[in-house]
C-alpha cells in the first residue's frame, strides 16, 4: 500500500512520536517498530517517517480520531514504551515527508504508560463508555510544548 505522489494532497495523517526507556536495547527499538508496522498493515495505515517519528496515514479512506484513540490504546502497552505522542489530523500537504528528531513545534496529544489516570480511562474506552473525541480531552488535548529562548 503505497500513496501516489499526486494524491498526497487529499490524504490525510497524523504524527507519531514513541519514547522509548532509557537504554533500551536496539533490538527491542526494532521489535517496536515490527509492531507498529504489523499493526498499521492490520489497520489499512501506512507509516512514513522512521522507527520512533512517523507520520500515520491511510491512502484508501480519511484517518479519524478513532484510528488516533485506537493506536494510543494499543501502543501504550507495548514494553518499552514510556509515552506516546500524537499531533493533530492534518493534510498530508501540511505534513512534513519525513519528520524531524526534536521538531515538536506542532501541536500534540501525549500518553505516559505510567499514568495512573490513563488506566481507568483505557478501561472507560475499551468498555465503549468514552467516545474517541472525548478520549483525547481527557489526555488533556492538543497542547503545544513550552519553549524557553
Amino acid at each position: 500500500m503505497r500513496l501516489n505522489p499526486a494524491a498526497r494532497e487529499d490524504v490525510q495523517c497524523f504524527a507519531l512520536t514513541l519514547e522509548t526507556a532509557p537504554g533500551l536495547p536496539y533490538a527491542e527499538c526494532r521489535q517496536l517498530e515490527r509492531y507498529l508496522e504489523d499493526y498499521a498493515e492490520a489497520h489499512g495505515l501506512q507509516l512514513l517517517g522512521h522507527q520512533l517519528r512517523q507520520l500515520v496515514c491511510a491512502p484508501d479512506r480519511p484517518v479519524s480520531v478513532n484510528d488516533q484513540v485506537a493506536l494510543i490504546d494499543w501502543v501504550i502497552d507495548l514494553p518499552g514504551l514510556i509515552a506516546v505522542r500524537l499531533g493533530p489530523i492534518v493534510p498530508m500537504s501540511d505534513s512534513p515527508q519525513a519528520p524531524e528528531e526534536g521538531v515538536d513545534e506542532d501541536a500534540f496529544v501525549q500518553a505516559r504508560a505510567g499514568d495512573i489516570a490513563l488506566i481507568g480511562l483505557t478501561l472507560l474506552y475499551r468498555c465503549g463508555r468514552i467516545a474517541p473525541s472525548l478520549y483525547l480531552q481527557i489526555l488533556g488535548g492538543y497542547v503545544r510544548p513550552a519553549s524557553t529562548h
